[in-house]
């Protein structure tokens, strides 16, 4: 077929289109750059339920075997060759990849005449604090011939510890589709499934069950409350490694009956939007795209003011590097002190920051939030897919084209 002028091609390489956030913003990205480009989706695993996508699909079915490490290692290389091999096949001018994982199978299946793109969701100095892993990480994306992060918080990150060129750097912010979120929650087909677990009030948060999403300070948190508001539930969607441990201290805290874990909802916004409070309770992001999600539902979102992203939303106005000292009341939402970065606590001791979460709570829900609600909705179009595919497309446009 003769492809129209003007035309990229486009390689976007994700481990699969299901479970993550990063995930999904590949499958986003590959909607809107598909109205203007040729596509290809380049992924090492398919499942039952994907997010939607569009261009062409090539899945690379290398698993990790059972050789051990030199199994992996082989078919590290093997991804390599391949997406080496698709890249010639389709003359790839621009590749982007999401999560360590495919960066460095972009990094070093590089052609001649592409250019290279990592979008950085995480808090690299979290994740690679140090070692040879952090040694292997640097080298990769300092390889690539443009690193775009998901907040100014990453970015800045990124140049400080990670000597990343300041010039090769760009942010650009998660991105949702906002009609899809409000016609699912009219549409109320997740709510429906779990309306009977629901009381009619409840504080509602979302996230994997591990550590840097950090849902047992929130468990914690409505502990120390619960008494004051019988009349409502704690709800967080989500699921993971942690499961066991916060059913123990649900268990420990005596909270069976007022602490729901119904699993990953999907779409998680009909239930969300039906919520008095949307909690966010992570000890460190990349962004934090469930809170965008949350005022995109229409309700009041109350978070720790972590590394990173979270302020970024709440309070776009402030300085990103400041930090929340005490309970502050910001333009689109309320930020909290951060947790650190100990791992989870089942013991029935409150701290004093899970104290003051639990105090924010009962004063957040005791507001009236509908000119925040408002001016939130408003505030969220600008994370539309729209506007998120239209920076993509000006910053490929510069790179390959030099514009």
């Amino acid at each position: 077929m003769k492809q129209v002028k003007n035309m990229s091609n486009i390689m976007i390489i994700t481990q699969s289109l299901t479970g993550g956030g990063a995930e999904k913003l590949a499958a986003n990205l590959s909607l809107e750059l598909a109205k203007t480009d040729n596509v290809t989706i380049v992924t090492y695993g398919e499942n039952s339920k994907e997010y939607d996508f569009a261009g062409k699909r090539i899945n690379i079915n290398r698993t990790g075997g059972k050789g051990g490490m030199i199994e992996h290692i082989l078919n590290a290389v093997r991804r390599i060759c391949d997406v080496r091999k698709i890249k010639k096949e389709i003359n790839c001018e621009c590749s982007i990849s999401f999560l360590p994982q495919t960066d460095y199978v972009n990094i070093l299946s590089k052609i001649k005449g592409e250019k290279t793109i990592i979008d950085v969701v995480s808090n690299m100095s979290f994740v690679y604090p140090s070692g040879i892993k952090k040694v292997f990480r640097k080298y990769i994306i300092r390889k690539a011939d443009y690193v775009v992060t998901v907040s100014e918080g990453v970015r800045s990150d990124l140049i400080d510890n990670f000597q990343v060129r300041e010039s090769k750097t760009k942010t650009i912010y998660n991105s949702c589709d906002i009609s899809a979120i409000k016609k699912d929650c009219l549409e109320e087909k997740e709510y429906k499934r779990i309306s009977n677990q629901l009381p009619d009030k409840f504080i509602c948060s979302m996230g994997s069950f591990r550590l840097a999403k950090g849902h047992w300070h929130l468990i914690k948190a409505f502990s120390r409350i619960s008494n004051n508001i019988p009349e409502y539930k704690l709800v967080i969607l989500g699921d993971g490694e942690y499961r066991e441990k916060y059913n123990l201290l649900i268990k420990k805290l005596g909270l069976d009956e007022k602490v729901i874990l119904p699993g990953f909802a999907n779409p998680p916004y009909s239930i969300i939007s039906k919520s008095s409070l949307f909690v966010f309770s992570s000890v460190f992001e990349g962004f934090g795209h469930s809170i965008i999600e949350a005022m995109a539902c229409g309700v009041p979102v109350l978070s720790t003011d972590c590394n990173y992203g979270a302020r970024e939303i709440i309070a776009p106005n402030t300085d990103f590097k400041r930090k929340a000292e005490s309970f502050e009341n910001c333009e689109y939402g309320y930020l909290l002190p951060a947790f650190n970065m100990d791992d989870i606590d089942c013991s029935t001791e409150i701290s004093e920051l899970e104290e003051l979460m639990g105090n924010s709570i009962l004063e957040v829900i005791s507001k009236n939030s509908e000119e925040l609600i408002e001016k939130s909705l408003k505030y969220v179009e600008k994370f539309d897919n729209s506007s998120y595919g239209k920076y993509w497309k000006d910053l490929i446009e510069e790179i390959v084209n030099g514009r």
